[in-house]
């Protein structure tokens, strides 16, 4: 089942219900959202195949807890000690066209990987319309065959190929490249120019996210980056690992699904904890986790624990890594979960 089918489905079951008009919104909302997340995505790994990587920075970073031999019962929701995890992004734009709000923010924490960040733009409901700043180190492939100019005072490497993913790089300095990624506009190559002819330091704004891992198996160590996206009605948070062993990541979003797995106590309270494994064909992988339509047919299907929050809010950990049923429910139960953050400069 599709996204639209799934909203279809549900608006018919919200138009039963004694108030069907906040239902189908929270419905449209979570859609969006998801749309927003998936669209970042496809323009992450766009930039990845001709750049070595794509988006995401730091500065300060939060410390992770060290583990403890028998930790006492978490809260389900806000953890008894406030914590999130805070970046400071290096980077703005001082103009984009008329009509564009920003809905997405990612950013790698400091010593845990190289300094990637991304902040995206989007265009009205329209969650294709879309533009795109990143930050990442250089690479001389991302470069190659375009044309070099300066724009804004710095350096860059221009391209008017629509086959290209970023129009314009830019020379950051420190080893470090600035690119701009205009997915919808009219004249993709010209609003790409202005865009980055406007960047300026920032240093004010922030990637802040509610979650801070709190223990990990010591085998999984990697970038470790936080993203949050969508808008004030609805946004997604996750805090990300990518170790040798597979990606790791946690996720708090308002959803509305059936939990798939078996009963377990998490953080408390009634959670499922569905266990992957290793897959040999595409027959084999019958029942990944229904929101991570990459955990198919690639060697190895994701396990992850869940519980619900209230009001549809849904905490999730998800990992292609290999780990064990204890070591997943000590992950979840161990995460901090802090207050909301500020999510004022997302759009209404």
């Amino acid at each position: 089942m599709n996204d639209e089918m799934l909203r279809d489905a549900l608006t018919s079951i919200a138009d039963r219900a004694h108030d069907p008009g906040p239902v189908a919104a929270g419905i449209a909302a979570l859609a969006r959202v998801r749309r927003q997340r998936r669209g970042l995505l496809v323009a992450a790994a766009a930039v990845a195949g001709t750049a070595a990587g794509t988006a995401v920075l730091l500065r300060p970073a939060a410390e992770r807890a060290a583990p403890v031999a028998a930790p006492p019962t978490p809260s389900p929701t806000v953890s008894k000690t406030p914590a999130e995890t805070r970046v400071p992004l290096l980077y703005r734009v001082g103009w984009v066209p008329t009509g564009y709000a920003e809905t997405g923010r990612t950013a790698t924490l400091p010593g845990t990987g190289p300094g990637r960040q991304t902040r995206s733009w989007q265009r009205g409901d329209d969650d294709t319309d879309l533009i795109h700043l990143f930050l990442q180190p250089r690479t001389e492939d991302a470069l190659a065959g375009r044309t070099q100019g300066t724009i804004g005072g710095r350096r860059c490497w221009q391209t008017t190929d629509p086959e290209q993913p970023l129009q314009i790089f830019l020379d950051a300095g420190d080893g470090m490249l600035l690119g701009v990624f205009v997915v919808k506009a009219a004249d993709r190559a010209k609003t790409a120019r202005r865009v980055a002819d406007s960047i300026e330091p920032d240093g004010a704004s922030v990637c802040a996210v509610s979650l801070v891992f709190g223990w990990l198996p010591e085998r999984l160590t990697g970038p470790v980056t936080a993203s949050i996206n969508g808008d004030r009605s609805g946004w997604t948070e996750s805090l990300s690992l990518e170790s040798g062993e597979g990606r790791l990541d946690v996720t708090l979003l308002r959803e509305v699904s059936t939990p798939k797995g078996e009963p377990a106590t998490l953080r408390g309270v009634p959670g499922t904890v569905l266990m992957g494994g290793e897959i040999q064909d595409c027959g084999d992988a019958i029942s990944p986790p229904p929101d991570d339509p990459a955990a198919t047919c690639r060697g190895r299907v994701a396990s992850s624990a869940r519980i619900d929050l209230g009001g549809t809010r849904i905490l999730r950990v998800t990992t292609r890594a290999e780990v064990t049923r204890e070591e997943l429910i000590r992950i979840m139960n161990e995460l901090v979960l802090g207050p909301k953050p500020d999510v004022s400069w997302l759009p209404r």
